[in-house]
This record gives C-alpha cells, sequence and structure tokens, in this order.
C-alpha cells in the first residue's frame, strides 16, 4: 500500500503529503478510537495525541479497509500496543 510520491531520490515530498498528526489520526481510526476524545493529562491539561492539526487521510484510510493485507498490519500494530501495557514477569527472590 503506497500514498503520495517523493522525488526520483526518495528526499523529497512531490505529492499527497501526510504528517504524523494525520498519520496518528487515521491509525486510531482505523482501530476504532475518536483521535479528537483520546486525550492524556499532563500538568494538569489534556492534551491530545494528535494534537489539535490532526485530520483523517480518507484515501489512506479507504486503502488500508479496502486491501487484505492491512488485517495483519493493524494485529501486529495492536499486538505491540498491548504488549507494552504487560509487565514482564518478576523475577522470584525467594528460590
Amino acid at each position: 500500500m503506497s500514498h503520495g510520491s517523493t522525488d526520483e531520490f526518495g528526499f523529497n515530498v512531490a505529492a499527497d503529503p501526510v504528517h504524523v498528526h494525520d498519520l496518528n489520526a487515521t491509525v486510531l481510526h482505523l482501530l476504532g478510537l475518536d483521535h479528537e476524545r483520546l486525550t492524556f493529562k499532563y500538568q494538569g491539561r489534556d492534551f491530545r495525541l494528535t494534537d489539535v492539526h490532526g485530520k483523517i487521510v480518507k484515501p489512506l484510510s479507504a486503502q488500508a479497509l479496502a486491501g487484505a493485507a492491512a488485517v495483519p498490519i493493524f494485529e501486529t500494530l495492536l499486538t505491540l500496543i498491548l504488549a507494552k501495557r504487560v509487565r514482564p514477569p518478576t523475577p522470584n527472590s525467594q528460590g
């Protein structure tokens, strides 16, 4: 799956640039989360992961939903996210 294009060296964006906030918003949308309501509290203020700039990239989400290859990618992404939440077992100090 690809979106946009670069110059012949792959250094600069030639067409359809996507900001990291837009990519985050699109991935969260595909996972079923509302990126505008997903916040975390820092120093007494609620912050959004996508800041105030994130917008869902419709062509990218349509490609992901249409392609069967997208399913393992998002399953892997979800597995990695959930793996960060689980603590590794601690060694038993009595044994």
